[in-house]
């Protein structure tokens, strides 16, 4: 068990060194949060410009509903989106009702740009985030994370649960928005 959350540990800190365009969960001693506050996407070829023009097309297509779009007041420089981002909750098993949260986080994606490259920043707001790792008593709470706790529910079910559906909502936006911009489109136009 011990080695099984040691690799995760260990792969969460190496795994960002390789692959810079997707974020990744840092577990610490007190909490459970998104080790990079920023991600760089990089697109040979494509000027800031294009990239700009890309990014606000992709935020019409790809964000279904955003609350708040706020472009820059500098042209092809920067543009901010609000919308809901990842999914987490906690349930602590055989405990009062004060142990159950369940919260779809505030989240900002803020995107700037050069020739060839798009910095993808993220910003989180809600009262659970970050995570905590441990209780009062010093006793593990990763486990806890995720719905319909079992008494004989590990850290690393409770790991794969954040990972599931509070991280990766936002890497599957930045995949959507690499996968757009590559293709310059996501709307067919055979119709």
């Amino acid at each position: 068990m011990k080695k099984y959350i040691s690799f995760l540990i260990l792969f969460f800190c190496v795994y960002p060194l390789i692959a810079q365009s997707s974020f990744s969960l840092d577990v610490g001693e007190e909490f459970i949060s998104i080790k990079e506050s920023y991600v760089v996407l990089e697109f040979n070829g494509k000027t800031s410009t294009e990239l700009y023009e890309l990014t606000r097309n992709a935020v019409q297509e790809i964000f279904i509903e955003p609350k708040n779009v706020n472009t820059g007041s500098i042209e092809d420089q920067f543009i901010r989106i609000n919308f809901n981002g990842g999914v987490a909750n906690y349930s602590r098993f055989a405990c009062n009702p004060g142990c159950l949260w369940s919260e779809v986080f505030d989240s900002y994606f803020e995107f700037r740009f050069k020739e060839g490259r798009v910095r993808v920043d993220l910003l989180i707001k809600g009262i659970h985030y970050p995570f905590e790792t441990k209780r009062s008593n010093g006793k593990s709470n990763i486990k806890y994370y995720g719905q319909m706790i079992q008494t004989n529910r590990t850290d690393a079910e409770g790991l794969k649960f954040l990972e599931d559906y509070f991280l990766s909502p936002y890497n599957l936006l930045l995949l959507q928005l690499s996968n757009y911009i590559n293709n310059g489109s996501r709307v067919e136009n055979d119709w």
